[in-house]
């Protein structure tokens, strides 16, 4: 239906935005995380294939794990190295 598959790349559309700002976020204190980054970039290609929900679900959890990244900075600044 087009319908639908309007809807899916609007949703998409709005899932980049917010994936891209909260990636942005995490970069500006350095701690984007490596799955992030593949989340990202398998979006980007379910997207050019048309997949527009498959992309967006990739885009949600980028958006998640970049928000925690950015709060595990936030909340651990300094954490030095790890003592076993």
């Amino acid at each position: 239906c087009a319908s639908t598959a309007s809807n899916d790349k609007a949703e998409y559309e709005q899932a980049l935005k917010s994936a891209q700002a909260s990636v942005q976020r995490a970069e500006e204190v350095k701690n984007n995380w490596t799955p992030i980054v593949n989340l990202m970039k398998e979006a980007e290609e379910l997207a050019k294939k048309g997949d527009y929900a498959a992309a967006t679900e990739k885009l949600k959890k980028a958006d998640f794990l970049a928000k925690r990244a950015r709060e595990q900075h936030d909340s651990q600044p300094n954490p030095g190295p790890w003592r076993w």
